[in-house]
């Protein structure tokens, strides 16, 4: 499934293409820190082809939010009030395997990326 147009199509990159051929990505942002979520919908708003769908604050929420919507896309804290964004992340791989999963972190523990690597999340690290 194609959820959006080819980059070099883009025209956030210079190309374009008729607005009702995009798909869009549907993205879930769970954090319990309400400024962050609204930074990164509000970075998110303007990207052609990019929906933010919900956002949810605990693992309770994130669980619900993922059956009703469906993302294609989750950003994922480790760190939640009620549980760890871990549970999030193994729970959705294992019922929703085609969801992609970004987890936005401030754990620098190698602990974590193992954990998160072993329940599906690609391996790749960038640090801001």
């Amino acid at each position: 499934m194609v959820h959006n147009a080819q980059l070099t199509d883009s025209p956030i990159v210079g190309g374009s293409f008729p607005p009702w051929k995009v798909i869009p990505l549907k993205v879930l942002i769970v954090d319990d820190s309400k400024t962050l979520r609204e930074r990164l919908v509000e970075m998110l708003s303007p990207i052609l082809g990019v929906e933010t769908a919900g956002e949810a604050e605990t693992v309770r929420e994130a669980r619900a939010a993922v059956r009703e919507l469906m993302p294609d896309l989750i950003v994922l804290d480790l760190q939640l009030p009620d549980g760890s964004g871990i549970e999030v992340l193994r729970e959705t791989k294992q019922n929703f395997p085609q969801t992609q999963i970004i987890v936005f972190t401030n754990q620098p523990d190698a602990q974590y990326r193992r954990r998160c690597v072993a329940l599906g999340k690609e391996k790749r690290r960038y640090d801001i």
